[in-house]
Order: C-alpha cells, then structure tokens, then sequence
C-alpha cells in the first residue's frame, strides 16, 4: 500500500514523495519527513494518498482490495442527488 502510495504520488506530482541523494538519505527521508502536500491534485485524492503514505502502518489502507475500493470511489464521485424512488 505504500509503494502504491508512493507511485500514485509520483504520477500527480511528477516527482516522489521523499528525496535522498543516497539510498540512505532516502530512506531517512521516509521515515522522518511529513509526507508532502499533493500539488494540484483533489482533496479526497490527496488525502488518499496521505493514507497509503501514512508513517504508521496500522493508519494506511488495511489491505489493496481496501485501497482499491476507495480508489473506485474516488473515482465514481459523489453519488447524484435524483429523485426518490417510490416504494
């Protein structure tokens, strides 16, 4: 969920999430620094990605079928206000 995270991150923003010249700084980078802003994506996307990016990982997606439904409804949208259907 995290590597998800991370490449859905990268797809938006055009660049990752965490920066290190070495693999080590990088690696720092991901355990210790805030998990940036999305630029230019929507808030529930954005707030989607924090989630999968989360430092803990009991406060990520529990599993990629959950992820998965999230993502599905992001991607269906609010549902429309129509009429009521009579019983």
């Amino acid at each position: 969920v995290f590597a998800l995270g991370a490449v859905l991150f990268e797809l938006v923003a055009g660049r990752p999430p965490f920066h290190g010249r070495t693999v080590s700084e990088a690696a720092r980078s991901i355990r210790e620094d805030a998990v940036p802003d999305l630029p230019g994506a929507p808030r529930a996307l954005s707030e989607l990605v924090r989630q999968c990016l989360a430092k803990e990982p009991a406060a990520r997606f529990k599993s990629g079928a959950e992820l998965a439904q999230a993502l599905e409804a992001l991607r269906a949208g609010p549902a429309p206000d129509g009429p009521e259907t009579p019983q």
